[in-house]
């Protein structure tokens, strides 16, 4: 019996060392998980299953094996045999309707009349161009949807925004121009929707205040009613789901299954992988590099999204972007510019538009925009926030990338 105390005292000695050695280990793997992904502070703390799930250097990160070489305009033709590039097993697109192509996959718990009101149609005249004897779908039944003809370009004087004009931040010589004409080509080939667009980004682009509103929203464009018929073109798109856009996210994580919603998004699929499956886009607008603080890794990761992109038919529109928090002197927007210039592909140069506004555009922790909830452009506060330009300028952006889609049908 005396032997108990002096037992009961070491077992507890023992407890405690293993205590404090556990929580020294959690701590380590919290800071090894911020380091990996990039989250800027602030951002919550990973859970355990974050932490473990993660590597932790961002070697564990880089892709095996990128070939960030320019693709050439020449070898994006349908009719070049060189060019042709075979869809990855995990995409399969689905079937073009007649006129535009445009369709829809059904997903789980959606009734047609919510699709309806979602494409601006009827659900009558979805019964009817699909030949439907019922309105009950199917989770990945493909729907045809109307064809969409847009609303004709009004005839504007020069368009300016805040003292630019619009070819200081909407890059697009006609090098360019004769490229995305190439690339809608053969994205038609492959069957890719003329009328959706994707995006790709982190918070900065989340569907809280980045274009959802031009569909949730009553809005006015003010002096760029112009713009409407981007709207009308790619109605459905701007305030669905974003599976390749989240909050901290970084470039290497895109193609991580990690990061892809689950419910969603299949066990091993990654965010772009998922995006592309629900989407089908035709372009992709790329706002990302907020939280990428290494340069050499950011432009790899930039070329691997844009060669994924290109390979599959679709346009990518580059955007730079307003802070500098892991980015001093906007070294990811030099690279954004270069890899822009050496694909031929449309920069939205998004960081000129944010050097006219007061700080830049941004809030207090300098990486978000300050905000516009009013979508009325017709307001003064619309032309000295982050948010009030990025969704107008960003609409531009949309606008001539669209307008050399109308070209190439009209020469079809």
């Amino acid at each position: 019996m005396k032997q108990f105390p002096k037992i009961f005292f070491m077992a507890v000695i023992i407890t405690g060392i293993t205590l404090v050695a556990l929580l020294l280990q959690l701590s380590r793997a919290s800071a090894d998980w911020g380091a990996a992904s990039g989250r800027v502070d602030g951002e919550p703390l990973p859970t355990l299953v974050e932490m473990v799930n993660v590597p932790t250097s961002s070697a564990a990160l880089a892709p095996t094996a990128v070939v960030p070489t320019p693709v050439a305009a020449a070898t994006l033709s349908s009719g070049s045999a060189a060019g042709a590039v075979a869809i990855p097993p995990t995409f399969t697109p689905p079937p073009v309707a007649a006129g535009n192509g445009r369709v829809h996959i059904v997903e789980e718990g959606e009734t047609l009349v919510q699709i309806a009101d979602r494409f601006r149609t009827t659900a009558t005249e979805l019964m009817a161009l699909n030949k439907l004897n019922s309105a009950n779908l199917d989770a990945g039944q493909v729907l045809l949807l109307p064809t969409v003809t847009p609303s004709p370009a009004a005839t504007v004087p020069a368009i300016m925004v805040n003292g630019l004009t619009l070819e200081q931040f909407i890059i697009m010589p006609p090098d360019v121009q004769a490229n995305v004409r190439a690339i809608f080509e053969r994205g038609q080939a492959l069957g890719r929707d003329p009328m959706a667009f994707s995006i790709i980004g982190d918070s900065t682009v989340e569907m809280l205040n980045f274009l959802t509103g031009f569909e949730t929203l009553a809005f006015h464009l003010g002096n760029y009613d112009y713009l409407q018929r981007v709207l009308d073109a790619y109605t459905g798109s701007f305030a669905r789901p974003r599976f390749a856009v989240e909050q901290g996210i970084h470039s290497r994580q895109i193609f991580l299954s990690d990061y892809a919603d689950p419910q969603y998004c299949g066990e091993d699929e990654s965010m772009i992988d998922c995006e592309w499956r629900h989407q089908n886009p035709s372009v992709v607008i790329i706002r990302i590099g907020s939280n990428d603080g290494k340069p050499e890794l950011f432009e790899t990761e930039m070329r691997r999204i844009v060669n994924y992109a290109l390979e599959r038919g679709t346009v990518p529109i580059i955007g730079t972007k307003a802070d500098q928090y892991l980015d001093p002197g906007y070294g990811n927007n030099r690279i954004l510019r270069q890899i822009a210039n050496d694909y031929r592909l449309p920069l939205w140069d998004f960081q000129r538009v944010a050097n006219t506004l007061p700080d830049n555009g941004l809030l207090s922790d300098r990486v978000h925009l300050t905000l516009f909830y009013e979508f009325d452009w017709r307001m003064a506060e619309a032309y000295r926030t982050g948010h009030g330009l990025q969704n107008l300028t960003a609409l531009m952006a949309l606008d001539a990338v669209l307008q050399e889609y109308e070209s190439l049908k009209q020469a079809q």
